[in-house]
């Protein structure tokens, strides 16, 4: 924990496994995380812990796995996102129950094998201690945020005849009191990370572009839902980005972004009224982990070439870094000398990447080309410790944003589609060519 000008820090937990998602309880005298308790074989579970301090006391023993939970406004219930126990046979024998796979996907890179369990909603109510079931059945519900008044849920769930199939999601509208839900959207594509306006009128979400499904070349756009007259719109039709998480101001009027944009990621604000869209951010780095208060302060990481993520606070796009994590670190580096370039390939493709040299003076030295994957990614002006340390060495590292990356917009994104070892191999070329004729590289 930190205090708001970055001259306290307090760590609150030592022993504890596998903490994660820290929130504050909705009067801040608690703060809540996930944790599984002191040994890594435990599922996780809802701890709370005092502000003043003291050790933190075990909230919810609840069968199953809990992936992402939020607090009702009132701080008397938690939402929660629970998967199905597991029924695998977990005895310490040669002999075992076979593994029934009978799913269309049955295996993910990062998972393995994929069983039939179900992510589900349920309320815990702290004081009774009592969970209530809010939707059962063969789909996932995930991904929940609650209105202000703490009436309404909105969730993510593909309800297809086999969501294996297809990557369809569509945003729906669980009433507390009904205790029924409501599908408002109906797009083939993907619908998703829906968000509630202050005063709970509208619901932000986002949507892809496309409803072909398992496109790689995607982006997600900014979508409004009114909630009185049940109507939609697109906010960032004209942006040619892709948007991501939402976050609201506080009194409703705008809707604040991070947007990758040619190496940077800076913070983008759309006028929900005006529907209009302007950068509140300009710096070459990259803002990340967005969170707005009740006050209208804002607070994010950000980095750039030379600096790892710290905490910046500010207000009105102007930005204060708060902590100082690295400086230690860092105390003892002489750092590369870092650039941007932009360079024309054979095809008169404009591409741009940075560059990484020991020195400013540095002339004639041998490269590595370090790209990046995706292809649909950027490299950014943010600390890389990898292609620093590759510099020091005594080379030039480029990172190119060959056509396929994002940043550049749809068009420059989807250029390789059907088409990969070509132009974004040329581009790579190219790039080469251009250090070379620039003395950064000896041929």
């Amino acid at each position: 924990m930190m205090s708001i000008d970055g001259k306290e820090n307090i760590q609150l937990t030592e022993q504890t496994k596998g903490v994660g998602q820290p929130s504050w309880s909705p009067d801040n005298k608690y703060i809540s995380f996930l944790s599984k308790g002191k040994t890594e074989e435990s599922s996780a579970q809802i701890f709370l812990m005092n502000r003043k301090g003291g050790e933190p006391i075990q909230l919810t023993k609840i069968k199953g796995e809990i992936s992402s939970y939020r607090w009702f406004p009132d701080g008397k219930s938690i939402l929660l996102e629970i998967l199905d126990p597991s029924t695998a046979d977990t005895a310490k024998t040669k002999i075992r129950k076979p593994y029934e796979i009978r799913r269309y996907t049955f295996k993910n890179d990062s998972e393995g094998y994929l069983d039939e369990r179900k992510t589900h909603l349920y309320v815990y109510h702290i004081d009774s201690k009592k969970l209530d079931t809010l939707t059962s059945g063969k789909f996932n519900e995930t991904d929940a945020t609650i209105s202000d008044n703490g009436k309404k849920i909105a969730y993510v769930s593909n309800v297809t005849e086999d969501p294996d199939k297809n990557e369809n999601t569509d945003i729906f509208l669980y009433d507390i009191d009904t205790k029924s839900s409501k599908q408002i959207t109906t797009y083939a594509g993907e619908n998703g990370l829906p968000r509630f306006s202050p005063g709970g009128r509208y619901l932000s979400y986002t949507q892809s572009t496309t409803e072909s499904g398992f496109n790689m070349y995607e982006q997600s756009r900014l979508w409004l839902y009114d909630l009185t007259s049940t109507t939609a719109r697109c906010l960032s039709e004209n942006l040619d980005r892709s948007v991501g998480n939402a976050n609201w101001s506080p009194d409703g009027r705008f809707i604040y972004s991070i947007i990758e944009d040619d190496r940077k990621r800076n913070i983008l604000r759309f006028d929900v009224t005006a529907a209009t869209t302007e950068y509140v951010t300009d710096k070459e780095g990259a803002f990340s982990s967005l969170e707005i208060g009740k006050d209208g302060r804002m607070i994010a990481l950000f980095s750039n070439s030379v600096t790892p993520n710290e905490i910046y606070s500010g207000t009105n796009g102007t930005f204060t870094k708060i902590s100082s994590f690295s400086n230690e670190f860092l105390a003892p580096l002489k750092l590369s000398h870092v650039s941007g370039f932009s360079c024309q390939s054979v095809d008169k493709n404009t591409v741009t990447g940075i560059l990484y040299l020991p020195d400013s003076t540095a002339r004639k030295l041998p490269l590595i080309l370090y790209i990046h994957g995706g292809p649909v990614a950027q490299d950014e002006y943010s600390f890389d410790m990898t292609r620093q340390i590759m510099s020091a060495a005594g080379y030039a590292v480029a990172a190119v944003n060959y056509r396929g990356s994002s940043g550049r917009g749809m068009a420059y994104t989807k250029s390789i589609a059907g088409d990969w070892g070509n132009k974004e191999v040329k581009d790579i070329i190219a790039v080469t060519d251009y250090l070379i004729r620039e003395g950064y590289v000896d041929p």
